[in-house]
């Protein structure tokens, strides 16, 4: 039986660090990202190695929650755009035959 695949934005997500880089202006050396599986949107957000989970947790709810309803609008508004446009060039196309 195969696995069931995610047909949400940010639902399923991968999560990893990227340490020891030189220190920001905000004197940060470590990178979080998190990529959505179904979309392969991927975001980062700086940190530093010593921040714990519950850091972690409050940057992930705080930069990545925050993608959920935006990335639903703008897909429905590239589908409905589309619809419009092919919409209007099928109808001229009718018009004209």
């Amino acid at each position: 039986m195969p696995l069931p695949i995610s047909t949400l934005h940010w639902v399923e997500v991968r999560m990893d660090f990227i340490l020891v880089l030189p220190k920001t202006q905000r004197n940060k050396a470590s990178i979080f990202v998190v990529v959505d599986k179904f979309s392969k949107i991927a975001h980062f957000m700086t940190c530093n190695k010593t921040n714990d989970a519950t850091h972690i947790a409050k940057l992930y709810f705080k930069e990545v929650m925050k993608l959920l309803v935006p990335l639903d609008l703008l897909f429905l508004i590239e589908i409905l755009s589309f619809l419009v446009t092919f919409g209007l060039f099928c109808g001229k196309r009718w018009a004209q035959n």
